[in-house]
């Protein structure tokens, strides 16, 4: 095999001893595609590359030097990066990217990590790099309901993305979801992130037919990609306060890691909101906004009775 295909064949995989990098290095190698592994922990890397037979680097992120060295690698040109949370890994690895003039890639679903890349976009289009945040569950969904949604009624002016938090979430999502709670949030207004407390604002959130919640504001990643992809210039997403039982569960999942007292902390700020924190937002029932409603990892894509998209629980849109 030649050393271009080579390159075509391989990527740095950072993080791949992660939960989701795991799940990436399964699925690469069963579509027959090789990943240098990488990632802080030598063990690790080590009994990993063992098992699976691959090449591995060691380094971190917050070491320059480690890191330039790792990426002067010609063997890739690709680096997905799948260790969060990324509001600590993604800016180096970035930076280092564009130096070396390799792709990219990370899971993202934090709305600072979209807006830190989209600041890179004249030096990457310089180098002929590519940054692309958020190719994970996050975004990618949503995003692209959202465009349909904006295609249907192209005259939106207003978006709410709803978010269930159902089903397994791995050290890193969890750490990145309890850090939210009690720190400041953002909506777009007019195009622009606008900063605004947290859970400044509760609504209900139509999941279902029968499944009303009522939800508090939150910047989920969403609140950032889905301008880029529908332009659509106020966008707010909300969590249901009933995610706090999964949050019990998640912080129970974790309790023994090194973030459990974040967790910990995480929930007293939430609760705190909570308990302060009051009222209700009804719902713009005009025909410039759009509603997307509702996600979740157990349920699937599909077309319910209203004619209306349904990604876990409801999605549904004002206007003819």
């Amino acid at each position: 095999m030649s050393a271009s295909k080579d390159k075509d064949k391989t990527f740095l995989l950072y993080g791949s001893y992660g939960y989701t990098g795991t799940l990436v290095l399964n699925e690469a190698l069963k579509r027959g595609v090789t990943p240098i592994i990488a990632g802080r922990n030598a063990a690790k890397c080590s009994a990993q590359a063992a098992n699976d037979g691959l090449d591995f680097k060691v380094f971190d992120v917050n070491d320059t030097a480690q890191l330039d060295r790792a990426l002067a690698d010609p063997s890739f040109k690709v680096v997905l990066n799948c260790a969060g949370p990324f509001s600590k890994t993604a800016q180096p690895m970035i930076e280092a990217c564009i130096r070396a003039g390799k792709h990219y890639v990370d899971i993202t679903g934090e709305i600072e990590v979209f807006e830190m890349a989209r600041s890179y976009h004249d030096q990457a289009q310089e180098k002929q790099v590519i940054i692309l945040c958020g190719a994970g569950f996050d975004v990618v969904p949503s995003d692209c309901l959202a465009q349909y949604l904006r295609k249907r009624l192209p005259t939106a002016t207003h978006l709410t993305l709803g978010v269930s938090l159902d089903g397994m979430l791995s050290k890193g999502t969890a750490e990145t979801v309890m850090g939210m709670f009690g720190k400041t949030n953002y909506v777009r207004q007019d195009g622009q992130l606008v900063p605004v407390k947290f859970a400044h604002k509760t609504r209900p959130i139509p999941f279902h037919e029968n499944d009303m919640k009522t939800g508090m504001t939150m910047a989920w990643g969403d609140t950032s990609s889905a301008f880029y992809s529908t332009g659509i210039p106020n966008i707010a997403s909300v969590l249901p306060f009933e995610s706090r039982l999964r949050l019990d569960r998640i912080s129970t999942q974790h309790q023994t890691s090194s973030m459990g007292s974040q967790l910990k902390d995480g929930q007293k700020r939430y609760e705190t909101v909570l308990g302060t924190q009051g009222g209700s937002l009804r719902s713009r029932e005009t025909p410039s906004e759009i509603h997307y409603m509702g996600r979740s990892q157990r349920r699937s894509l599909r077309q319910n009775r209203f004619g209306t998209v349904d990604y876990g629980g409801g999605i549904y849109f004002n206007g003819s």
